[in-house]
């Protein structure tokens, strides 16, 4: 924890203003987000998935991760197509509740739109989902700010082993954007994704007004107020958060919001879409969250679309999916690497010859230095070799 927070936070509590509460932010950090060290244990695979014909081609692989201070080590099911290939970009999708379940698997316009980015875009998706209880639903849990950790570990984990390609980006529904957004907020991924669509949230920007400012915007009726006790559990005698917390101050509602005390805010390199349909079932407060959510970020780019029609799980109408395709496209599109721009710095010059000839020698070394990067793939077939260095020159100099 940064140490001018901790002294914050300590000062909070010395006045007393946290007093029934021992444990100030606690909020999981697991260090750099670029080193490429994570908590991540493989299970199983990389292998073929087998017994499941909607992913007939993909492949799959089980992992644990333990970046979190709930004390739980989570099982976590990887799922990914476009194998073989070097993607133009790379999308993490993650449900909402409690992440338990395969987008493509709940509905067939997720799957239709998965099967179109790839045909069409060469964009890789990577489904991912917690195995057994995730905790978002099952105590001890302590905020999104923790549990987003865990996401964060996987990401870093998916970049750096060369499962997350091109340009990376996530998109995450309900629960699943409160992931995304809060691994941006407490765990620098801002620095690995270059996008991210957001659908059915995020919310809980500020706790204090969701559970105790009853003219604010954000205010959540008594059923959000139960979700908001129910995704914050902590032991505080018997009590829930939002009960428990209405007769203090901060920090614990600092510590569990979105934009919270310790959150950055400044994503300068990000785009960022969120949807929230209209008939999402947690309206007015969904589309008043999602955009008080997009008003107090600094991004590159931002958009939010309100599709008519649309529910709370944007990705079960063929509508919504195929927004949530679009904003997808929209964001490689305009993140999309150069061939042969070897450091990835957006531009092709003499600067990138050093990279590219490291790249065919030694590959490993090269997604280390720059993870992610597939620039010195020049003719798009998967892999750096040979074959790219005649177009490598002819992009550097002309035929």
């Amino acid at each position: 924890m940064d140490q001018k927070v901790m002294v914050w936070c300590l000062v909070l509590i010395g006045l007393g203003s946290a007093a029934a509460y021992g444990q100030p932010c606690p909020i999981v950090d697991r260090g750099s987000p670029v080193d490429g060290v994570t908590t991540i244990t493989v299970i199983s695979g990389p292998a073929p998935c087998v017994g499941d014909p909607l992913f007939a081609g993909w492949q799959c692989m089980t992992v644990q991760s333990n970046a979190n201070d709930n004390g739980v080590t989570y099982d976590i099911d990887i799922r990914w197509n476009h194998v073989g290939q070097t993607p133009r970009g790379s999308f993490t999708w993650l449900s909402g509740g409690p992440s338990t379940e395969s987008m493509r698997q709940v509905a067939p316009t997720s799957q239709q739109a998965q099967d179109e980015l790839e045909a069409q875009d060469q964009i890789r998706t990577i489904e991912v989902r917690y195995l057994g209880a995730f905790g978002s639903e099952t105590p001890p849990r302590n905020g999104f700010p923790n549990v987003s950790a865990t996401y964060a570990d996987v990401l870093e984990f998916l970049v750096f082993n060369g499962i997350a390609q091109g340009v990376v980006g996530h998109y995450g529904n309900s629960a699943g954007s409160m992931q995304g957004a809060n691994a941006l907020a407490y765990h620098g991924m801002e620095q690995l994704l270059d996008g991210v669509v957001f659908g059915g949230g995020p919310f809980e920007t500020d706790l204090q007004q969701v559970c105790t400012d009853p003219n604010s915007p954000i205010f959540g009726l008594l059923m959000m107020r139960q979700r908001v006790d129910q995704l914050n559990w902590f032991d505080l005698n018997g009590g829930t958060f939002c009960e428990d917390m209405a007769a203090q101050s901060d920090p614990p509602y600092e510590c569990r919001s979105l934009l919270g005390v310790e959150a950055d805010s400044d994503y300068p390199n990000l785009m960022v879409s969120v949807i929230v349909g209209t008939l999402d079932q947690f309206n007015p407060w969904m589309t008043n969250s999602a955009a008080d959510y997009l008003q107090n970020i600094t991004v590159q780019d931002k958009t939010f679309d309100r599709p008519e029609g649309v529910g709370h799980a944007v990705y079960t109408s063929s509508l919504g999916a195929q927004l949530v395709a679009q904003r997808i496209r929209d964001i490689v599109n305009a993140k999309a690497p150069v061939m042969g721009d070897a450091n990835c710095d957006g531009m092709v010059n003499f600067n990138d010859v050093g990279d590219f000839v490291l790249a065919l020698i030694d590959p490993g070394l090269y997604q280390s230095v720059y993870p992610g990067c597939i620039g010195a793939d020049v003719n798009a077939d998967g892999m750096t070799d040979g074959e790219d260095i005649s177009p490598f020159v002819s992009v550097l100099v002309g035929p």
